[in-house]
């Protein structure tokens, strides 16, 4: 029997009517932006949300800021810790975290205020699809529109995991860490990210190659985030290829990532 035939979606708990949504934020030295983050997220139109900030060790105003918003609102909460990286800071943020559905914000960017409500209703509409994804508006420093991604192509929906096995585990046009939402069976398969050189500082590459080994993808076509580009990012500026990436999950222990059924 071949690896591909033993390679099926996992089983995924039942959401309730109005399931609570785990937002994640990995903050380090975002001062300047961490507050429109903040903002985006307590504009939801859905309400059922809590919103986890870890701060990376920023040494920043960034904490202070955070603590600010947590005294206004109980729906916050913040962690603070040592300078780790961002996938160090989304450990901390989901093992801290209660919702059925987890998506994830970078401290610089910022959700549409209809997103939780449109993250929700796909992942009802798609009982069995594990892994969310939709389009992003990227923006400037001062959020002047720079272009859609994925602009013209389709983004991926269904069941890849055979396909991924023989492609090198690449699905094309994924959004960056902003427009990605996870099914919480499927978190717990993948989380702790691997938090050492050169993961760290590159969550959601972990991610959109991991889930859709384990479930299949529903996608939203339109603009639920803005991405922001603004010459400072603190992730995502190291070039890391897929073979480095598969390597690095292997040298990190199959422990780390349970056998898929």
């Amino acid at each position: 029997m071949t690896t591909a035939t033993l390679l099926a979606p996992i089983q995924l708990r039942t959401l309730s009517y109005r399931p609570k949504v785990s937002v994640l934020i990995s903050n380090y030295n975002y001062d300047e932006y961490i507050s429109q983050a903040i903002e985006s997220v307590l504009s939801q139109t859905y309400r059922n949300f809590e919103l986890i900030i870890c701060d990376d060790g920023s040494t920043d105003d960034s904490k202070e800021i955070i603590t600010g918003y947590c005294r206004r609102n109980s729906q916050i909460r913040l962690i603070a810790k040592e300078n780790g990286g961002q996938a160090s800071g989304f450990n901390a943020a989901f093992a801290s975290s209660t919702g059925e559905l987890i998506c994830f914000l970078d401290s610089d960017d910022l959700f549409r205020p209809t997103k939780l409500a449109c993250l929700v209703e796909a992942h009802q509409d798609a009982p069995d699809a594990g892994f969310g994804l939709h389009r992003v508006q990227r923006v400037n420093r001062r959020r002047r529109p720079q272009g859609v991604w994925p602009m013209a192509s389709v983004l991926p929906h269904g069941w890849y995991g055979e396909q991924m096995l023989q492609s090198g585990g690449v699905l094309c046009y994924m959004p960056p860490t902003s427009g990605l939402s996870l099914h919480r069976t499927v978190a717990e398969r993948i989380f702790p990210l691997p938090d050492s050189y050169p993961l760290a500082s590159v969550a959601d590459q972990v991610i959109t190659r991991l889930a859709p080994l384990l479930t299949s993808v529903l996608r939203r076509q339109e603009v639920l985030a803005e991405h922001r580009l603004h010459g400072s990012n603190n992730y995502g500026q190291s070039k890391v290829t897929a073979d480095t990436i598969l390597r690095e999950i292997t040298l990190a222990g199959s422990t780390r990532f349970p056998a898929i059924p």
